[in-house]
């Protein structure tokens, strides 16, 4: 069997965004990991896989999808039968015998069968097979006992020593609701994928020194009211500004307020006029002579 998977290296890189398409989450999943980690929301969906027993590699499958589960559990058992005695070690450094007792030989015998529960072994031999950093992540049920302690760590390629540079997969311990009085312990596992990421926006902000007249009132204050106009342009990154769409603030059309605009002639325009005119009627002219042009939103923003 070795041979074999020596000449058929594993693929090197993972899937890691959440796709609705393929995906569905797993909403008692998402309940710990909202109440019970330190993980937002934005930053990572648990997805719904198979509890048959097998849902470690069913999970390590999500972010590998061209690997059959058979596959992963032979490279796994491989992975522990060639290097026994580092596993034995690694229990004993990072103290995982204190929640899983099984020695590597007895570990491998078990999940040699299909649908047998994996563990702290399992997860040390999958870093070494997928060559990356595998983070296992237990939700503080009981607070800080030492199963939190203990399972909330990073595991890495055998290869590495103890320490990687790699992005890691992210495992999450899942399990039933918790219940009071009882002490809850994990007996699922789920990855964690990321949310598809928007497109990213560049954001500039210019301000433009212009006073602009107001309408005489009774007043001498109010005759020449300063209008500061602010210039804000959002596009996706990489996208030229001329297409920009106009988009006036709520208040422009009031006297009273200052008012924004993007374009530099209905800025031209409102300048060029006598003091005399009313400003919000000039605005609201010169925006029906602009031709709007479909474009990524446009945020305008009100001197305060």
């Amino acid at each position: 069997m070795h041979d074999g998977i020596d000449h058929h290296p594993m693929i090197t890189e993972p899937r890691r965004f959440f796709d609705p398409a393929v995906d569905s989450v797993d909403f008692q999943s998402k309940h710990l990991l909202e109440n019970y980690t330190d993980i937002l929301n934005a930053d990572a969906v648990p997805v719904n896989v198979a509890g048959d027993g097998d849902c470690l590699f069913h999970s390590i499958h999500t972010f590998y999808p061209e690997v059959s589960i058979d596959e992963l559990r032979a490279r796994c058992v491989d992975e522990l039968c060639l290097n026994e005695h580092y596993y034995n070690a690694i229990v004993t450094k990072m103290g995982l015998e204190l929640v899983d007792d099984e020695s590597v030989e007895e570990h491998v015998l078990r999940i040699l069968n299909n649908q047998q529960y994996a563990g702290v072994l399992t997860l040390a031999a999958l870093s070494s097979v997928l060559l990356r950093p595998i983070m296992s992540i237990y939700p503080h049920v009981n607070d800080s006992d030492q199963y939190f302690e203990i399972l909330n760590t990073t595991f890495v390629p055998r290869t590495a020593g103890l320490v990687s540079d790699d992005e890691p997969l992210r495992i999450m311990w899942s399990g039933p609701n918790p219940e009071v009085d009882r002490i809850w312990r994990g007996n699922h596992f789920v990855p964690l994928l990321t949310p598809k990421q928007q497109i990213p926006v560049s954001m500039s902000t210019d301000a433009i020194d212009h006073s602009v007249d107001a309408p005489k009132d009774d007043t001498d204050e109010q005759q020449n009211m300063p209008l500061p106009m602010f210039v804000q342009y959002a596009t996706a990154s990489g996208k030229p500004l001329e297409n920009l769409r106009i988009q006036p603030h709520g208040n422009a059309t009031k006297s009273t307020r200052p008012f924004t605009s993007t374009i530099p002639a209905v800025l031209e325009r409102i300048r060029s006029q006598p003091l005399t005119s009313n400003p919000s009627t000039v605005y609201k002219d010169a925006l029906q002579d602009v031709v709007q042009t479909k474009a990524p939103t446009l945020t305008t923003l009100r001197d305060r």
